[in-house]
């Protein structure tokens, strides 16, 4: 996230439940598990940049591993 969250927007995101998708904020991270895939997922990062009012980018974990190694 490229901004601090309000406290209000944090509520409103722990209100929204997902069967089988979670995520975890911290700091200015949101950490999404999503084992049917991103791309079946309510949580798009849309959805976070709106539901929480801040701009976003979303990386999947395969592409932080690669990001990572090549920072080595």
């Amino acid at each position: 996230l490229f901004e601090k969250i309000a406290k209000g927007a944090v509520k409103k995101l722990e209100e929204i439940q997902s069967d089988k998708d979670r995520f975890s904020l911290l700091n200015d991270v949101v950490y999404l598990y999503c084992p049917d895939g991103y791309r079946d997922t309510k949580f798009s990062n849309n959805f976070l940049e709106k539901i929480l009012a801040v701009s976003a980018t979303t990386r999947s974990f395969k592409t932080v591993l690669a990001i990572a190694e090549k920072c080595k």
